[in-house]
């Protein structure tokens, strides 16, 4: 749906406390990951809190979609 949108032309994205993007959470190999759902770690769910995105890490997601970047 998106290559027949026309592509995107502007992705905004988020960066993680420890300088990781889009959710891309330490540990998850680069290559063949273009997106994928992943299992947040405890700092960024506590990070999540702390910046008063949820109230307790309990109503935190656990989970994430991964969004990667190709350069082509």
């Amino acid at each position: 749906k998106i290559e027949q949108s026309g592509g995107i032309d502007l992705h905004v994205v988020g960066v993680g406390g420890r300088g990781h993007v889009a959710f891309h959470e330490s540990g998850i190999p680069f290559e063949g990951n273009r997106m994928l759902l992943v299992k947040l770690d405890h700092s960024t769910v506590t990070n999540a809190v702390t910046d008063g995105h949820f109230a307790s890490a309990e109503q935190s997601p656990r989970y994430a979609i991964s969004m990667g970047a190709e350069l082509v």
